[in-house]
């Protein structure tokens, strides 16, 4: 277990809002959650932004940006890159891009 460690992360849950609302209404944990749970584990004091990137109105949050954080975890999605002309998926890999830049 690796504790005093100063390490956030920033979770990209790519589930769209209405995915997500099916998990709550059949009771199904969050993608997010699981990782969450799965790294305190082993880094018990990290920090972790949740954001819903499949949502166009949700963004880094304030006072953050891309070298905010040390790890990105990107939870996946029942959206996939062969839905290139959705703006929910660009988003996605343009974020992708820039991550690893």
């Amino acid at each position: 277990m690796l504790t005093d460690l100063n390490i956030s992360f920033a979770i990209l849950n790519g589930y769209p809002k209405k995915s997500r609302e099916r998990f709550d209404n059949e009771d199904v944990g969050h993608p997010h959650d699981l990782f969450m749970d799965a790294v305190r584990r082993f880094i018990p004091d990290a920090r972790f932004d949740v954001i819903f990137i499949a949502d166009m109105d949700q963004t880094i949050p304030a006072g953050a940006n891309l070298n905010s954080y040390d790890a990105y975890i990107w939870t996946g999605s029942d959206l996939t890159i062969y839905h290139h002309d959705d703006e929910r998926v660009t988003r996605q890999i343009e974020l992708s891009r820039a991550i690893f830049e």
